[in-house]
């Protein structure tokens, strides 16, 4: 385990992770999850099980699980595109089930996903992209210390509305500020 807080857990995710990965948060998969990160509604066990494989070979990326207190699986967070050269990356996170949602998980994950960017990874930079219907989302972004640098007008249809991507990033002169209480 990497990290636990009030019994929740982070660690890699790994493939024999499958069943419990696919039940949690594939079977049946929550809508709003689809609506909120755009999404496949369905996945099948086997597409489950060639993604875990695939992303376990592949060093450009990092994965985790986050338990709850009784060990299962309940979201993700993930660190992928890595760019060594450049020192940057993209971030995302995924609680499965909306009975995790507004508990300040989320934003315990991704400050834990902060630290191993910014700290284990060594980047400049991590950055990632929004719906901006998903305003619960930009606020704990906001919170944690994501700033937004940009916004791609009408790029997400929305049924039959467009919405806009919001492009939200946080530097590693950002990260150590909040870190050491600085201004």
């Amino acid at each position: 385990m990497f990290t636990r807080k009030d019994g929740f857990a982070i660690r890699p995710l790994k493939a024999d992770d499958l069943e419990m990965y696919y039940e949690e948060g594939f079977h049946p998969l929550d809508p709003a999850v689809v609506y909120f990160t755009g999404g496949t509604a369905d996945f099948s066990k086997e597409e489950i099980r060639a993604y875990l494989n695939k992303i376990s070979q592949d060093r450009s990326r990092f994965d985790f699980a986050i338990l709850n207190p009784q060990g299962r699986i309940i979201g993700e967070v993930v660190i992928n595109e890595i760019d060594q050269e450049v020192r940057q990356a993209n971030f995302r996170i995924l609680l499965f089930s909306k009975a995790y949602r507004h508990r300040g998980i989320g934003s315990w994950a991704t400050n834990f996903a902060l630290d191993f960017a910014f700290q284990e990874l060594n980047l400049h930079r991590l950055s990632l992209e929004v719906f901006s219907y998903n305003q619960a989302a930009q606020a704990m972004y906001r919170k944690v210390g994501f700033k937004e640098e940009g916004r791609l007008r009408h790029a997400i249809l929305d049924g039959e509305n467009y919405a806009d991507l919001i492009l939200m990033a946080i530097l590693e002169e950002d990260y150590r500020q909040l870190r050491t209480g600085g201004c």
